[in-house]
Order: structure tokens, then sequence, then C-alpha cells
């Protein structure tokens, strides 16, 4: 059974806590779409619209009347009283508005409009309340709550085509109009690339990274429901929008090889044979500077160095490069051999002659195609982070050449995070890396990997972007950094996991736009990118193929 409960400004239906507000008073001027902010506000509203025309011969009698009441108030007053002036401002509206029916550009309505600002709880829909009405007051509505009088509101709200307002505005044709079709903010970017729908008023979504001064995204959630998905159908849209478009992919997970192989791209089993990548790799021997620091920070990942073999290493590194262009890794050891450092030439001879022996080599990756991700799936967990550095720092020597667009994914980026000179080295590029017209999309798997690292929270400072998919729950750190209400937090505490057919559910926030996002793909798009076993056996099944 349904109940509702009223109150002296609220009235309380099964589900939620409603704030009538009665609009007593239009704004002088009606601009077209004038309820815009209004509706598309971050907060939950119900609208009640009433509209009964008037007659033409009956408006007019009613304005004959006004007119003759006004004419004999105005030959008793005096001419210069306030008064006075604005009898004579009635009179000549009222003749406007005559001209305006005789001429047939319109008629005479009568006209309520109701708003009914709600939340889950009485706290949430007074805070709809303050920012609907403060919005009305911007635009100059004059309005009122009804107290004691939730009954009456109520049966307005009713879907039976009868008003109980006790006051009815009298408008004419173009301003009705205004009022319709309610138009809610839609977000269109010229060149922009299809995210999905606005999952509060079903409008599609078109957003163009590139116009703003960071394109960087920061993308987290629950394994599962749908991050990886989401990135692998930007990148396919990217490159539909624009073929010029270069792209790295960092994969931990081997997710992406597919999607790139489809591409035209290649995909790179890192540390394979004939897959080498030389660490020492330099571009420009003007910058070597910048080189030999990003240096200091990777192999800092790998030894627990003090600041004497820091010093040792920085040296050794800048000698290397003032004597050669191409180095690698057994030109750095002989030079550290030479110094007389034994014990720390020892440890990094054990390290690159054994277990990182595929380092010790030229680079023999060919990153000519437009498309390239990194497959470290096959990879120990001891040395991921190291190797992830190592390609994220040849993927920035290779972006640095020019001004031409690129992206680069990172996936698993907790992995970098967890260790202090990766995510320095991290959050170095993420903020320099735009001046060569490179956003990033940083993904991990939730939003406290950024936000409780000192470098990841600088990262998302930087991030214009943020995507947050499912979180099981919302910690104090991520409520306070993206000021969620309790509405947007379960949203995403409640995410649907994708399935087959169906979208993923996201919750996009880039100042100041804030919305839930569904995530949607064309059958299509989803036979390139899909992951799910179900629909991979279907794809097999169907195709023939054993």
């Amino acid at each position: 059974m349904g109940f509702i409960i009223f109150g002296k400004r609220h009235f309380i239906t099964k589900k939620y806590n409603h704030m009538p507000i009665f609009i007593d008073e239009l704004p002088r001027t009606v601009n077209f779409g004038i309820m815009n902010k209004i509706i598309s506000s971050n907060q939950w509203l119900d609208i009640s619209m009433h509209i009964t025309p008037i007659g033409d011969d009956t408006i007019m009698e009613i304005l004959d009347s006004d007119n003759e009441k006004l004419n004999a108030e105005i030959s008793q007053d005096r001419v210069i009283s306030s008064r006075y002036r604005r009898m004579v401002r009635k009179m000549e509206s009222i003749k406007e508005l005559q001209d305006y029916i005789i001429s047939g550009k319109g008629h005479i309505y009568e006209f309520s409009i109701l708003l009914f600002p709600k939340g889950d709880g009485f706290k949430e829909s007074e805070k709809s309340y303050r920012s609907i009405s403060f919005e009305l007051k911007k635009h100059m509505f004059k309005f009122y709550r009804p107290y004691y009088r939730q009954d009456i509101a109520f049966r307005n709200l009713l879907p039976t085509g009868e008003s109980r307002v006790e006051k009815a505005l009298h408008i004419h044709t173009h301003a009705v109009s205004a009022f319709f079709p309610f138009l809610a903010d839609y977000i269109y970017m010229d060149g922009g690339v299809f995210y999905g729908i606005n999952d509060r008023n079903g409008s599609p979504v078109f957003i163009n990274r590139w116009n703003f001064p960071s394109s960087h995204y920061i993308i987290t959630g629950t394994t599962g429901f749908g991050k990886s998905y989401f990135v692998k159908l930007m990148i396919l849209r990217e490159m539909i929008n624009d073929p010029s478009i270069r792209i790295y992919i960092i994969d931990p997970m081997g997710e992406y090889s597919s999607l790139v192989k489809l591409l035209g791209g290649t995909s790179v089993r890192v540390g394979e044979k004939g897959n080498e990548i030389n660490p020492l790799d330099i571009d420009d021997q003007r910058r070597f500077r910048e080189k030999v620091s990003r240096l200091r920070n990777i192999f800092s990942i790998l030894l627990n160095m003090d600041k004497r073999e820091m010093a040792l290493l920085d040296a050794s590194l800048t000698m290397l490069y003032n004597k050669k262009n191409d180095p690698r890794i057994s030109d750095l050891l002989e030079i550290l051999k030479d110094h007389g450092e034994v014990n720390f030439y020892r440890t990094m001879e054990n390290i690159f002659n054994g277990s990182l022996k595929n380092l010790n080599s030229e680079t023999r990756v060919n990153l000519n195609r437009k498309v390239i991700s990194f497959d470290l799936s096959h990879l120990s967990d001891e040395y991921l982070t190291l190797y992830m550095a190592i390609i994220l720092e040849h993927i920035y020597e290779r972006i640095s050449r020019d001004y031409e667009k690129k992206l680069v994914v990172i996936d698993e980026a907790w992995k970098l995070l967890r260790n202090e000179y990766s995510a320095i080295f991290l959050d170095s590029m993420f903020r320099h890396v735009r001046r060569w017209k490179c956003g990033m999309n940083v993904i991990s798997q939730k939003a406290d990997d950024f936000l409780e690292n000192i470098y990841g929270r600088s990262m998302a400072n930087n991030s214009l972007f943020h995507v947050l998919f499912k979180h099981p729950a919302i910690s104090d750190n991520a409520r306070d950094f993206y000021k969620l209400n309790q509405r947007e937090e379960d949203y995403i505490i409640n995410a649907e996991k994708p399935r087959a057919g169906r979208y993923s559910q996201a919750y996009f926030i880039s100042h100041p736009l804030r919305f839930p996002l569904k995530v949607v793909s064309t059958k299509e798009e989803n036979s390139f990118i899909t992951t799910d076993p179900d629909e991979l056996r279907a794809k097999i099944s169907s195709s023939g193929n054993p």
C-alpha cells in the first residue's frame, strides 16, 4: 500500500521527500528555453504545468474592463505621482496586448507552474530546494512555499488535468512557447566523439577533449564494470574521428591486442626475443639532462640506492651521453666499472646480465604504426612496474618529437602509483606532455589509488576529466575531492554490471559538467572490443571457427 505524509513545507511519498514551489510571477522578459538551467541542474525535480486557453472575446472584455478602471483612477490621481506612472505603464501594456490579439499574432492563456524539488530524505530534498530556488531568483522568478497546503500541491502534481492553484497567471502564446520544449542541456562539441547518453535526461554526449588546455582523463572503477571497454570504445571512435592520431597503450593484462590489430596497429609482447627495448635510447642529445633525470627514477624502481649511489649513477649517465649517441646498458656498466664502484657495478651487472638481460640490447620494436600496444600480460609482477616505467619513458621520447595529436593509455595505473619513483615519473609526464598535444587516459581500480598518493592526487588535480565506474564504496577522500552528493554516490555504488546487449554506467565529472553516463556501443563496435566470454564464444560459433 502506498501512503503520503503531508508536512508544513514538504510531503513524503513512498520513495521521496518533495518540497513544492509555487511560481507567483514570471520574469518581465521570458526568453525561449528559460527553464533550461533549472531542469538541467544536478537536482531531482518534478514539474507540474497547467495551461488553459482563454477565448479572444473573453480576454478582450477583461482587458477593456481593466482599461476603464485604470482610466477612472488616472483621472483622479496627480500626474507627478509614482502611482500615476505605474497605471500609465499598465494601460500601455494592455494596449499592446490588445493589439497582439487583434493582429492574430497569438492568444492568451491561463498558466500555472509548480516545481517539486525532491530527494531520498529531508536533507537532500532541502538541498534540492535551495539549488532550484537559487536558479529561480537568478532568473527573476517570484515564488513562494505553500506552507500547510501540501495536499493542494500534491493534487496539482497528479496527472488529472486539474489545477488547484489559487492564482493563475495570464500569458500570451510566445511566453508559453518559451517553456517548451523542456530544453535539457545536451553536450555537443564541434569535432567531438560520441561518449554515450546522459543518464539523467537521455541526451547524447559529444566531447572534444582536444579543445581543452588539458585533455587528460582519470578513469576508475571495479574490475569488470566497463572501464577498459569504455577506453577501447573511445580509442576506436577517436581513430574514426581523426585517423591521423597516434595511440600508445600500456596493457598489463593483454586486453587491447585484438582491437589494436583490427585497427592496423602493432601489439608488442614486451620482453620476448625480437621485441627488445633499450631504456637508454635518446632522440635529442640536447635534452639529455631530462633523460638522465627520468632514468634515475626508473633505476630507483629496481635498486634501493643511497644518495651516493644516486649521484654516481647520475654522473655515469651524464658521461655516457656525452660520449655516445646510442648507448646501451653494457656501456653504462663499463663506466661504473671504471669508477671503481665494485659493489654497485656487480649489483647492476648481475641484474642486467641475468633476469633483465633483454634490456641490455638495442631497440628492435617497430613503433612506426599509428596504434601500438605494449602487452605485458606474460611478465612476472616482480618486474612489471619497472617495465611499465621503461615503456612509458620510451613513449615519452617519441611523443616529444612533434606537435601532432597523440593519445597515451595506461591501464592498471595503480602498479605505477605503488612505487614512489614510478609515481613521480608518471605525475611528471602527466603534467608535461600536453605541450606536445598529447592526452592521457590513466585507468585504475578505485579513485583512492590516486587520492591517497601524493603524486596520484597531483594527477587528479591536473586532470580535467574524471570518469567513475562502479565503486563498492565511496571513501571520505573521494567524497570530498569530487564533492559527491548522496544521489551521485548511490549511482556509482549501484552501477550495473555490463551484460551482452546492455550498456555500462559511469559518473562523468568535468567542471562544471556532472552527469551520469550510459556508455553505449553499436553491435559492430561491440564485436571489435568485447572481452565477455559468452559473447566471444557466440562470435566463434557463428564464424564457424574452432
